[in-house]
């Protein structure tokens, strides 16, 4: 008789032509039990629980999916057996379709929800702060898909000219305060034009990196947890009402001093060479 737990239903195994078709999937639920990453933490229950064969099977078909999950496990319980185990499953590609980037998708919607409920108006935000000698502004959803797999969306000029990212280079690396304001610069006052297209309602300020997606050839991911998450401390959330916003941004005596008032000409070109973005003028 099989055994009973969380390791027994594991679904119908797919051909040896079908598995090199599997992959990770952008629906969180379009994916059986055998290829739910949120079962690895019960097959791991079951695999310290005497059932170490059956919850074997059922990680190996995740493959280099659940890697990530089972590394972290193997380190907080200092687990040789589970190390090894880890070091198998990253060589293994999926057996099986895994909700990997359904999964990390979600983990960027939490935070926005999380945002919305939480984060203060644009203009009502105290003691942001830039640190790392530049400080981005996107929408967490702008970049969903970037975050959930790759891409590096601050590099992309396409990307800027529609607005899915706005970033500016500062003269130093140490803490720089950063002042939003709703209205437009003042009069004469020369400064960076950018682009800010806000979907959800929330934008994030902080390091430009809390873009990036995974980079090419990782085989460990965390399918609860992308970049963003990784420099949300470096960084805050605002709340922005929807819509295509023109960024003017300028050096005062102190702070950067960011204007955002809804963009006059959205399809019109502006000049974001990377290579140009540290360029701020001064008050």
């Amino acid at each position: 008789m099989a055994k009973q737990g969380a390791t027994k239903n594991r679904g119908k195994r797919k051909s040896k032509s079908e598995r090199k078709r599997a992959k990770a999937k952008d629906d969180l639920d379009a994916v059986g039990i055998d290829g739910d990453l949120r079962a690895v933490a019960a097959h791991l229950k079951a695999y310290h629980n005497g059932q170490s064969e059956e919850a074997t099977i059922a990680l190996m078909g995740m493959g280099r999916d659940a890697s990530f999950l089972v590394r972290e496990a193997a380190e907080s319980s200092d687990d040789p057996e589970l190390t090894e185990l880890a070091k198998k499953l990253a060589a293994v590609p999926p057996q099986v379709d895994t909700n990997l980037y359904g999964l990390r998708r979600a983990s960027v919607q939490d935070r926005v929800n999380e945002a919305l409920e939480d984060a203060p108006l644009a203009i009502e935000a105290e003691n942001l702060m830039a640190t790392g000698g530049a400080i981005a502004f996107f929408d967490p959803l702008r970049v969903q898909d970037d975050l959930a797999k790759s891409g590096r969306p601050r590099r992309d000029p396409e990307r800027a000219q529609v607005g899915d990212l706005a970033w500016v280079g500062l003269p130093s690396a140490g803490g720089t305060p950063v002042q939003l304001h709703a209205d437009p610069p003042p009069e004469g006052q020369a400064t960076r034009r950018l682009r800010l297209k806000v979907q959800s309602g929330v934008v994030f300020v902080g390091p430009p990196e809390a873009s990036d997606g995974p980079r090419l050839g990782t085989v460990r991911l965390d399918p609860f947890h992308t970049e963003l998450d990784a420099h949300m401390m470096r960084g805050a959330f605002v709340r922005l009402k929807p819509g295509i916003y023109a960024v003017h941004a300028y050096l005062s005596d102190s702070a950067l001093e960011v204007h955002l008032i809804p963009d006059p000409a959205p399809t019109a070109e502006i000049a974001v060479d990377p290579a140009s973005l540290g360029d701020v003028p001064r008050a």
